[in-house]
């Protein structure tokens, strides 16, 4: 008995499917057999169990959420006669988070959304905001039309191969902060945030760039604190450290420009520090000067010493400067350097304006005969102006 019921059952079905194929059109013509349901051009929806699930789902992945609510009979009909179940839907609902909601048995919701009838479908945000609402029993057109306006409005929706790509991009801006590359997981985190997705990648990447940034502010107060509190050489040290980590933001920019205000700042001990190394740099380009016999080189360089120097790193560049003014030989010997350092730069100048503009060239040529006519650069210009005559 239970058998022959089971066998009147599908006949019931088959028949009830077979007349919303005939009112749709999907019946096939007389003499064609079929072979199962017809296959749909885009991948079937893939339901979310649950709205909460669905809500978490769309948190994480930055998607708007397709409802489609119904009451369980209801649902399986539209279904059946294709109102959700086909191609333009389909196609469209792979940027979504869908989930089927049966009215009845989640009255909260139903309240929160203002849900007024039994059936139809639904566009919210995670975070429960109505983008859209088609009640009732929309045509497939009607659903893709109002898919597009949401996806239009919501902004761009990352694929599943976009987030994996999102998510790397943030492990690797962790990364770089670990390694104290500041600076370039904050470009990596900016690159993110400039994609404009919601997904929960690109919110955690918001939250870590401000809390970098906040960290740099920090940073450049106690360094400020440092300065203020007389301990400059330190406070320097950690602007130093903070511009290189910060390097090319808008912290690095203040903490170099904050770095080299303190070197500067007279006598304090960065400062007292940097005058130090550079007049024994300068006393290094003495020596050089000195061992390649350029006494014009060495005169400017001692002359720099006393001028920025003082005590007994003054008073030897200026024993030695007093030496070379003294000694002949050394005076000459300097004096024609300098004149043939000028010469060399005229001549230079004169060549190159020779090639476009001759009567300017010819001038400068005939300048460097005239202010050093003692030195070689002379000699060559003589030659080139009378190969001009």
């Amino acid at each position: 008995m239970s058998a022959m019921r089971s066998v009147v059952g599908c006949v019931v079905v088959l028949a009830v499917c077979a007349s919303a194929e005939a009112q749709l059109g999907l019946s096939p013509p007389a003499g064609r057999r079929t072979r199962g349901p017809q296959v749909a051009a885009a991948p079937p929806i893939e339901w979310v169990e649950g709205f909460e699930k669905a809500r978490a789902e769309a948190k994480r992945t930055g998607r708007p959420i397709f409802v489609f609510f119904h009451d369980s009979l209801k649902g399986a009909r539209l279904l059946e006669v294709g109102t959700v179940h086909t191609p333009e839907v389909q196609k469209r609902a792979q940027r979504f988070v869908c989930v089927q909601v049966d009215p009845e048995k989640e009255m909260e919701l139903v309240k929160t959304l203002k849900i007024k009838m039994s059936q139809g479908v639904m566009f919210v945000d995670a975070e429960l905001k109505v983008l859209g609402r088609l009640e009732g029993n929309p045509t497939p057109e009607a659903i893709a039309t109002g898919m597009d306006g949401v996806l239009k409005e919501f902004g761009p929706v990352p694929s599943d191969g976009d987030l994996q790509v999102l998510d790397k991009m943030l492990s690797r801006a962790r990364s770089y902060r670990k390694l104290g590359r500041v600076a370039d997981a904050l470009k990596m985190l900016k690159r993110m945030t400039k994609t404009g997705a919601k997904c929960e990648s690109v919110l955690q990447a918001k939250s870590f760039a401000d809390e970098i940034e906040a960290d740099g502010t920090k940073a450049l107060a106690a360094a400020e604190a440092l300065a203020k509190g007389g301990k400059s050489a330190e406070a320097v040290a950690s602007l130093r450290k903070l511009a290189s980590a910060y390097y090319g933001t808008e912290t690095g920019d203040k903490a170099k420009a904050l770095a080299a205000k303190l070197r500067s700042r007279p006598g304090s001990p960065a400062a007292s520090a940097a005058l130090a190394k550079k007049v024994k740099s300068l006393w290094g380009y003495v020596q050089s000067a000195k061992n390649r016999g350029r006494v014009d080189l060495e005169t400017e360089h001692l002359e720099s010493i006393v001028e920025i120097a003082s005590g007994a790193d003054k008073d030897k560049a200026a024993a030695r400067l007093a030496q070379i003014e003294g000694d002949p030989e050394l005076k000459a010997k300097r004096d024609l350097q300098v004149q043939e350092r000028a010469a060399k730069a005229l001549l230079a100048r004169g060549k190159m304006w020779l090639r476009t503009t001759p009567d300017r060239g010819k001038k400068i040529l005939q300048e460097l005969v005239a202010k050093y006519p003692e030195t070689a650069q002379a000699d060559e210009a003589r030659e080139l102006l009378e190969e001009m005559e």
